[in-house]
């Protein structure tokens, strides 16, 4: 009867250490499934993370391209829109009407400097907002210059254009490299 108890022992003893075996490797198993699991939901929780702030990053530099495109187109419109107001305040001293009342040309060449102003003024707010400090100054200082040369010429000062030229054109480059180097173009303006 001992032959029983050692076969039994012996089968024993083999389904223990198969099973053991096998339980251990189905724990391993599970172990590393579980880590998989683990792994697979931190990447795509970093994956959503590096996703939104792509996102957020690109968003940005779509509303800073904008606001700088917008710059560019403004700061033509200012350009013309004070030029053509010095000519049409030396017609009218060329021609004498000072004291009559305003001929319609007139009216509209000070609506067209007065949109202009407002609309450039909108732009330098959103490029206060989003844009560096150098551009911010180069857009203050070009248009404090205009202003200025448009209350003179309110003023029927028309010499004040003549006499300001040089540094104007100086501000409506610093101000256009200033944009283009806010966009990341190199180069002359």
């Amino acid at each position: 009867m001992q032959w029983i108890y050692w076969v039994f022992a012996v089968l024993v003893g083999f389904w223990g250490s198969f099973f053991g075996a096998y339980f251990k490797k189905k724990g391993e198993d599970r172990a590393i499934q579980e880590d998989i699991e683990r792994l697979t939901e931190t990447t795509k929780r970093i994956e959503a993370k590096i996703s939104n702030e792509t996102w957020d990053r690109q968003k940005q530099w779509e509303l800073k391209r904008d606001v700088l495109l917008q710059g560019i187109t403004r700061i033509a419109a200012l350009d013309d829109a004070l030029s053509n107001f010095r000519v049409f305040v030396e017609t009218e001293k060329l021609n004498r009407k000072f004291d009559e009342p305003e001929w319609p040309q007139g009216l509209e060449r000070k609506k067209q400097w007065s949109k202009a102003a407002t609309d450039f003024e909108e732009t330098r707010l959103l490029s206060d907002i989003i844009c560096g400090h150098s551009l911010n100054e180069a857009l203050d200082a070009l248009a404090s210059f205009t202003y200025e040369i448009a209350a003179g010429l309110t003023k029927k000062d028309t010499e004040i254009y003549r006499r300001s030229h040089a540094e104007l054109v100086g501000r409506l480059v610093a101000a256009r490299s200033a944009l283009r180097k806010e966009l990341g173009i190199d180069g002359p303006a």
